[in-house]
């Protein structure tokens, strides 16, 4: 592997790496193996059913009627 690094203007820095062929195919499947392992372990430790159900709106029909009732009662209007 080799590795040049040339300066410009602005602080910044042009870099240029070479890597053998098999060198970098070994790297790459490395890498993926060891993502592939993370991605396995972390679905093996996820606990079905461990999210909670949709909420829905829990004001009672009752409820509701009331305060429409209420409502109506404070603007002076009767149904």
């Amino acid at each position: 592997m080799s590795l040049q690094v040339e300066k410009l203007e602005n602080n910044m820095a042009k870099l240029t790496i070479e890597v053998d062929a098999d060198q970098f195919e070994k790297a790459i499947e490395e890498a993926y193996q060891k993502q592939k392992a993370e991605q396995t372990a972390q679905k093996e430790t996820e606990v079905s059913g461990s999210t909670a159900p949709d909420q829905t709106d829990s004001t009672s029909e009752s409820d509701a009627s009331s305060t429409h009732r209420n409502e109506m009662e404070s603007e002076g209007t009767t149904e």
